[in-house]
């Protein structure tokens, strides 16, 4: 067996799963890998007269694999990914890509008609399109006072 110089503050600038993984082998591969530990990355913007919201979901099937939902004002995006199935003799050598359930939600302005919601999918993109209601569309400006202001 061959000495190793331990530098004691040195793991700290390794990623905790690599230390994880080091430490405890398969067994902390296993620690690692919880399933639904993943969201797709979300962007959701206003537009006009509406707000377009657009989730990273590349390999996914939406018919068959992706819920999108309105209810109580909120957009809620529910699906999984699939991890198709593997053996040790399959030749991995590392597994990023992550796996399993996932949900998402965005909060609507009220008096959204959900009716009235649109989705598409396109090269790995969910793109749901909300039209806006009429109130939600209006623009308020807010003066700022000083703090004397506040108190009376």
């Amino acid at each position: 067996m061959a000495l190793a110089r331990w530098v004691p503050f040195e793991t700290f600038n390794e990623p905790l799963e690599s230390l994880v993984r080091r430490t405890f082998g398969d067994f902390g591969s296993t620690l690692l890998s919880s399933q639904g530990a993943w969201a797709p990355a979300l962007d959701a913007k206003i537009e006009g007269e509406e707000l377009h919201v657009r989730l990273e979901l590349p390999g996914i099937d939406p018919d068959a694999d992706v819920d999108i939902e309105v209810e109580n004002g909120v957009l809620r995006v529910s699906g999984e990914r699939r991890d198709e199935q593997t053996s040790e003799s399959d030749g991995w050598h590392r597994r990023e890509m992550r796996y399993g359930s996932f949900e998402r939600r965005v909060a609507l302005p009220e008096g959204v008609d959900a009716s009235s919601v649109r989705a598409n999918y396109d090269a790995g993109i969910l793109h749901i399109t909300v039209p806006l209601p009429a109130e939600a569309k209006t623009k308020v400006k807010i003066g700022v006072g000083n703090a004397k202001e506040l108190k009376s």
